[in-house]
């Protein structure tokens, strides 16, 4: 994650839905290597919790992370959730913890050829937003 930058819009979408919503990250990077990527382009402070590979007892494309998640927050179920991501494994990981999933910038074909059917597909980071808004999501 050394050198990581921020995709287009990234900082004023987690400003807009910051203290709205409990946001976090499940990489299969480490948790210091995550960090040090999320400290450096300056938005480590927008999440509640940053779930790395030492958290999990698999990597995704297993549930474990997002099962870890929904164990330190027990008061949210899994389809108030929303997952967002750009790969295949994202996908399958949120699917298979039973919470709704957004592809971002997605190659639909790998996600088709493994049974995952996003709730919706987005190409800017800001229609997340829209969606949530659009959606009444609370």
């Amino acid at each position: 994650m050394r050198g990581a930058g921020l995709e287009p819009g990234a900082k004023q979408l987690l400003e807009s839905l910051h203290n709205k919503y409990v946001l976090v990250v499940i990489t299969n990077n480490s948790v210091v290597a995550a960090l040090e990527a999320l400290k450096n382009t300056e938005i480590a402070a927008f999440f509640d919790l940053i779930i790395g590979r030492e958290m999990m007892s698999a990597l995704k494309p297993s549930p474990s992370g997002f099962h870890y998640v929904m164990n330190q927050f027990p008061a949210i179920k899994p389809d108030e959730w929303i997952s967002i991501g750009d790969s295949w494994i994202d996908g399958k990981a949120a699917q298979d913890a039973g919470i709704p999933f957004i592809s971002y910038r997605a190659d639909d074909d790998k996600f088709r050829l493994r049974g995952i059917e996003p709730i919706a597909r987005m190409s800017r980071l800001m229609q997340l937003h829209e969606y949530v808004e659009s959606n009444n999501i609370r």
